[in-house]
């Protein structure tokens, strides 16, 4: 993929917004929202207008989003669900990339309205910023949000991945102003007994070079491939650069491969049709 001169926003930064809309959905069960639209509609009914009138809102907007998914289905709109997809195999291969996981978790029973709910958001937001804005120095390469979809259906565990250039940039960033501000305000809040209905975790990998691989299908980039890399050009100017590579042919094209320990051919050796993908890169 073509290099750039300023470094593209990181998958954290640029979603923020759908990841907003996605905190808010994930506060209440399914029910609960049915519920919601339940009482609106319900409202509508006691409006002094036919109760024809009142089914408009609900019955245009299901109709409207309906049509656009069958008229996206039969190719007369464009999917905009394949937005930045990548359709055939590839694999990321940065030069290095310490990945550090935060995660947080809100176990209160007025979810986001709680007291230091919306602090500890606010803290959070401050340091995805302050690394995007300074993502050279403190060696920053690219970060993603997540739900853990395993444990709970509402106010799930929030994971955060953070890509970076060594760990020593892991440790700078840590021991940053904008870190420290929110450690120090979750110190003083422990201190005076409170926010034990908020949980804050982190895991740190760094992972010796040539000890990990990845591979995507069809995919769109998105974390490790959604990274990029500082690199001097030849005239000594700083661009930015993907780490994404064709993996359908090479030693690229297998696990084994990826990992230094083959040429890529294992695979087609064992098994019949075992690459079917064609280059698109």
């Amino acid at each position: 993929m073509d290099a750039q001169n300023q470094k593209p926003r990181s998958e954290m930064v640029s979603g923020r917004d759908v990841t907003k809309a996605v905190v808010v959905r994930d506060q209440f069960t399914i029910t609960t929202w049915l519920l919601l639209g339940a009482a609106i509609q319900a409202v509508l009914a006691l409006l002094p207008i036919k109760p024809l009138y009142a089914m408009v809102p609900a019955v245009s907007i299901l109709l409207w989003r309906s049509s656009q998914n069958v008229l996206m289905t039969y190719g007369l709109l464009e999917n905009t669900y394949m937005k930045g997809v990548i359709t055939g195999k590839f694999t990321a291969l940065p030069p290095l990339a310490p990945t550090l996981l935060p995660h947080q978790r809100l176990k209160a029973p007025m979810g986001l309205l709680a007291p230091g709910a919306r602090e500890i958001a606010a803290y959070f937001a401050s340091m995805q910023s302050d690394l995007e804005a300074s993502a050279a120095s403190y060696g920053f390469l690219g970060g993603s949000v997540w739900l853990n979809a395993t444990s709970r259906s509402t106010r799930s565990e929030i994971l955060t991945t953070f890509y970076f250039r060594s760990a020593f940039d892991v440790h700078a960033f840590a021991h940053s102003k904008v870190h420290r501000d929110g450690w120090d305000w979750w110190n003083r809040e422990i201190k005076k007994g409170g926010l034990s209905y908020l949980s804050i975790t982190h895991e740190t990998y760094d992972v010796p070079a040539g000890k990990w691989e990845s591979i995507y299908g069809n995919s769109h980039p998105t974390s490790l491939s959604a990274t990029t890399f500082p690199f001097q050009d030849k005239e000594g100017k700083t661009i930015w650069r993907s780490p994404i590579v064709d993996a359908s042919r090479g030693k690229y094209r297998s696990h084994k491969g990826r990992m230094g320990v083959t040429m890529g051919d294992d695979n087609a050796l064992l098994y019949e049709n075992a690459d079917p993908y064609a280059s698109k890169i």
